[in-house]
């Protein structure tokens, strides 16, 4: 704990792990989908970063990913009182649902080529409730998995209540 602020970053990969009865350690460049570069960046502002290794059948687009992130919050909301939620392509999904389920326990999101469409989930998210938050969307021009545009779309929907809802799109 060097901080006030913590960055809680749900990996990719994580069918990777699935099957697995006890967490091994995992190397960082497989967790961030060698997108390590943003992790320095946030050390070096003053957040506290930590990149929990779900295994098994836990997946965070489900129930027990929601367990899972639930018990993280519990444990860590004691020592942080400003904690923010982010994750990669389908973790970044994961952490948009859970995000805006739980905008009380974070003050902010930080999206990396996420899917907010994912089984229409934006259908049910009440951007008025996210007024005071810090969100940010980021994107990459030439993703093939998942266009930038889905981003954009939800970073507008956001943007008309949040005037802190900013989207990055790089190449």
């Amino acid at each position: 704990k060097q901080s006030d602020k913590l960055l809680i970053f749900l990996h990719r990969s994580i069918s990777t792990f699935q099957g697995q009865v006890e967490s091994k350690p995992k190397d960082l460049n497989t967790l961030l989908e060698f997108n390590k570069d943003f992790i320095t960046t946030f050390g070096e502002n003053g957040y506290d970063i930590i990149i929990p290794v779900a295994y098994n059948d836990y997946n965070w687009l489900d129930m027990k990913g929601e367990l899972f992130i639930d018990t993280l919050f519990k444990i860590y909301k004691q020592n942080y009182s400003n904690i923010y939620l982010s994750g990669f392509s389908d973790d970044a999904t994961g952490s948009f649902k859970y995000f805006y389920n739980n905008p009380n326990r974070f003050r902010g999101l930080l999206m990396f080529n996420g899917y907010p469409q994912h089984k229409n989930y934006y259908k049910g998210v009440d951007h008025k409730k996210l007024m005071d938050h810090k969100i940010l969307f980021l994107s990459q021009k030439h993703d093939k998995v998942v266009p930038y545009e889905f981003l954009l779309i939800e970073y507008r929907r956001q943007k008309i209540t949040n005037s802190d809802t900013y989207f990055m799109l790089f190449e």
